[in-house]
């Protein structure tokens, strides 16, 4: 079975996972920021949230990486590392980039989609949004806030973010908990991973690619 992004993905024995967002090249190596020493310009590598892959933190390089039936399917390569309000930072994403397994295949498309994104898109008030779950059906949002701020509590530590905020269209969630790292589109671009959701379920937060995620790495849609 290929792949999938939207599909599953957790660390190796842990209760809680999320979502593949995309898989990636580097386009500059020479701008990858704060990890790798020598990135490889040709490897294809995915991206999930820190949270999910990354445990806020602590973990290391070649970390074991599974679906949720606990079958590998790649492991650790780098995280952006996350900054608590101790510090007093504002984090601008938040994200981690693993090296998938070299079988089976990488695909963007799914049984509920055989989309692929051209490019990567910038937020604005009111665009139309979608998010392609694991198990469909597809859910639609709005974008209500291009610079939000939210606080979120890990493991007792709490961080601040700087992110999109979307509404759900229809009156279903447009996100839920186990969602996080899922790729969010808008038109036919990528606008950026879920890695939040209100405690009511009615905003969603996505870390956008454009003035986030590409500000820490320069990566091109695989």
């Amino acid at each position: 079975m290929p792949l999938e992004v939207n599909s599953s993905i957790k660390r190796q024995n842990s209760d809680e996972g999320g979502l593949i967002g995309g898989f990636f090249r580097f386009v500059d190596r020479n701008k990858v920021r704060d990890f790798f020493e020598e990135p490889n310009p040709n490897q294809i590598l995915g991206i999930s949230c820190n949270h999910v892959i990354a445990n806020i933190n602590a973990c290391n390089v070649g970390d074991v990486l599974t679906d949720k039936n606990g079958n590998q399917i790649g492991t650790l390569d780098y995280w952006l590392i996350l900054e608590d309000t101790g510090s007093l930072v504002v984090n601008k994403a938040e994200f981690a980039l693993f090296q998938p397994n070299s079988n089976p295949p990488f695909v963007w498309s799914n049984k509920y989609s055989s989309f692929k994104p051209s490019c990567f898109a910038n937020a604005y008030l009111n665009a139309k949004v979608v998010f392609i779950k694991p198990n469909g059906p597809i859910a639609r949002g709005q974008v209500t806030d291009i610079n939000h701020r939210v606080s979120i509590t890990w493991n007792n530590r709490q961080y601040h973010f700087n992110c999109i905020e979307v509404s759900p269209i229809g009156g279903n969630q447009f996100s839920q908990p186990g969602d996080s790292g899922g790729a969010v589109y808008l038109n036919n671009s990528l606008l950026g991973i879920i890695f939040g959701v209100s405690h009511d379920g009615s905003r969603s937060y996505i870390i956008p690619y454009i003035d986030g995620i590409l500000n820490f790495v320069d990566l091109e849609i695989y």
